[in-house]
């Protein structure tokens, strides 16, 4: 999907209605590992498709920018880029699967303001520089994750400007916990997250994180900043799920839940996160998750 969108007319698109459109979407939002439901079994059909259709989107120009087996340079993937914010401001028809999206976008009310933000954070990727503060690393939080909260929102047709600031919290606070979990793979890739203003209060720089010359200690109070910085993000988006009614205060209950639980594990994990592989969360994880969501509802 994603080299058809970065080498134009290498081979012709096929032609889809929009249920298989649709389709398409459901089964990318199905195959690839998430933290947290991308298309939660309890929300309506039409919810479900269009939280896929969304997420889909995502998927393709997060491959487009960081997949590394695909056989392209920086100047193709951000032409790619390029064609596909053009494809969501003119509807255009590089790629079958995005008529469920310009669908969503119609019924939802989702402007393409939203695509452009997220396309912003991706072709950040492609360009990547370290964070010097936090303020920087919210930045890019506020285009590469945000977003996808007021989408959310808008699917769930309770979007109100009062709610963005808990939304965007939670978001940024799903983020943070990305990163954090994959710290061995980001430093594989010469990928720093972790704001320079942190490392500098244990006098590390970005370099001894790539070239693993951080001491335990150093690891340890890193760790408890970056990590308290999360919780606080998580703690000021509590509120959202309240501000929602219907099976969407649920379906925030469990997304809450589960950033909880991985703060837990990250918690848990401490100074292996810098050589360990991905910190997941498991079926037992997921049942418990949903087991305290449903017994908050029942409240």
């Amino acid at each position: 999907m994603a080299l058809h969108i970065a080498v134009p007319n290498a081979h012709p698109a096929p032609q889809w209605t929009l249920r298989e459109a649709y389709r398409h979407c459901i089964t990318v939002a199905h195959s690839h590992y998430e933290n947290f439901p991308v298309v939660s079994f309890f929300l309506r059909r039409s919810e479900r498709r269009a939280l896929a259709a969304f997420y889909t989107f995502a998927r393709l120009a997060d491959d487009i920018a960081d997949r590394p087996d695909l056989p392209l340079t920086t100047s193709q993937r951000l032409a790619a880029l390029d064609r596909l914010e053009a494809a969501i401001a003119q509807r255009q028809p590089v790629h079958p699967f995005l008529e469920a999206v310009y669908d969503t976008m119609e019924r939802h009310q989702i402007p393409p303001s939203i695509f452009h933000r997220l396309l912003v954070a991706f072709r950040y990727d492609l360009d990547f520089r370290p964070f010097p503060s936090w303020k920087q690393l919210q930045w890019y939080c506020h285009h590469s994750a945000d977003p996808v909260g007021e989408a959310v929102l808008l699917i769930a047709r309770q979007h109100r400007r009062s709610m963005l600031p808990f939304s965007d919290a939670l978001c940024t606070a799903l983020q943070l916990i990305n990163f954090w979990q994959d710290l061995t793979t980001d430093r594989q890739r010469h990928r720093c997250y972790i704001p320079e203003e942190v490392l500098n209060t244990v006098n590390a720089s970005v370099e001894d994180f790539y070239y693993q010359r951080l001491t335990h200690s150093q690891q340890h109070h890193i760790l408890k900043q970056v990590l308290e910085m999360t919780q606080r993000f998580l703690s000021k988006a509590t509120i959202l799920p309240e501000l929602l009614t219907g099976r969407w205060r649920l379906f925030l209950r469990l997304i809450l839940g589960g950033a909880s639980a991985m703060v837990e594990k990250l918690q848990a994990a401490g100074t292996r996160l810098f050589v360990a592989d991905r910190i997941l969360l498991h079926n037992r994880d997921f049942l418990r998750i949903f087991t305290n969501g449903i017994k908050r509802r029942a409240k």
